[in-house]
């Protein structure tokens, strides 16, 4: 009997005293459709205009810019640069010394006066000669006349000196804003020396590229914004030009006329927005998107509780998402506290 009872002990100790391990994990995910009530806020969804916007980046640039070069050699008599400032188109910006120039001015206006009586002198020798022949004939004699006393080469050399005395004032091509002055009064300046710039400041564009897939929803005279890195600054624009040619990175380069170019600096980087009117579509705010599994899920809000929708995305313009597929017109998306959401979670839509 004594065998038994130690037998039968052993036994319900084998029984209760199993050890933690074997007990069964809970399962930690959260049950769906938990009863526990989550405050939610909504957003109906109604096909309404989507406006997509494309973006890229640039650097700000004039209609026009011209580096001015020399024409010629001499000092700087005159000097009127100044880094920024406004000048009119023909306003003289440098003059040269031209004392040279008038000199040999003086000399050729001798010459001149020397060959013409030469040349009138020969004309009245020949004279007689010349009243019966044809007017062609006179005109060619004449020519020939006025060459061999020197009095052509006398007048195209007045002509010379007079453009070199008109280039010694230096004018300004175009209306527009002086930059990268390169020369000094009263410098001695060669004929290809680099002088300044000059472009056009109330005249900007921003030239950037953009995908091939995006182009052909932009048309010239769309509406675009132009945000300089520099500060937080907008200015309004437009689609001027797009150059018909996708390179072979897949972009297209378009051209965005500024409207009020005042503030701005050529050679300003900048970040383009442009406006693309779509038809009219269902979206949402992009924080009603939650991503499960790599797919993207709206939580809709129907009779208390969360309904989990499988949704196609369309096209982001930063601020809200295109709906293809998933939703219909007229539903309640959630769009705060469904991160943790479950099918069919009991919900209260926030007054």
């Amino acid at each position: 009997m004594r065998i038994y009872r130690v037998i039968a002990f052993l036994g319900l100790c084998g029984v209760g005293c199993s050890g933690p391990k074997d007990v069964q994990k809970e399962d930690s995910r959260e049950p769906v459709g938990s009863k526990e009530e989550t405050i939610v806020s909504t957003y109906q969804v109604y096909p309404k205009l989507f406006n997509y916007m494309v973006k890229g980046s640039g650097k700000i640039k004039p209609e026009n810019q011209q580096i001015v070069i020399a024409e010629s050699n001499g000092q700087l008599t005159y000097y009127g640069l100044k880094n920024s400032e406004v000048v009119g188109a023909g306003q003289i910006l440098l003059k040269f010394d031209t004392r040279a120039q008038q000199i040999k001015i003086e000399q050729v206006k001798e010459n001149i006066f020397s060959s013409s009586l030469n040349y009138q002198s020969d004309l009245l020798s020949q004279e007689s000669l010349l009243k019966s022949k044809s007017k062609g004939i006179r005109d060619t004699v004449y020519r020939k006349i006025k060459s061999s006393t020197g009095l052509t080469n006398a007048e195209i050399e007045m002509k010379d000196l007079q453009l070199e005395i008109f280039k010694s004032n230096l004018r300004a091509p175009f209306s527009g804003k002086i930059a990268n002055i390169k020369v000094q009064p009263h410098q001695y300046v060669r004929q290809g020396d680099e002088l300044f710039t000059i472009y056009t400041d109330r005249s900007l564009f921003l030239e950037t590229k953009v995908l091939e897939s995006d182009i052909l929803s932009i048309r010239v005279g769309q509406k675009a914004e132009i945000q300089p890195i520099s500060d937080g600054s907008k200015y309004l624009a437009v689609v001027d030009d797009i150059n018909p040619i996708v390179d072979d990175a897949g972009l297209v380069q378009i051209r965005l006329k500024v409207l009020n170019p005042k503030g701005l600096i050529a050679g300003m980087n900048a970040i383009a927005t442009i406006l693309i009117p779509e038809q009219k579509s269902l979206s949402v705010p992009k924080q009603a998107i939650v991503m499960r599994s790599g797919k993207a899920v709206v939580f809709t809000f129907r009779a208390g509780k969360a309904k989990w929708n499988y949704v196609s995305l369309g096209r982001d313009n930063g601020l809200e998402v295109e709906i293809k597929n998933g939703l219909q017109a007229g539903e309640k998306v959630i769009l705060e506290n469904n991160l943790q959401l479950a099918h069919d979670a009991v919900v209260k839509e926030q007054n």
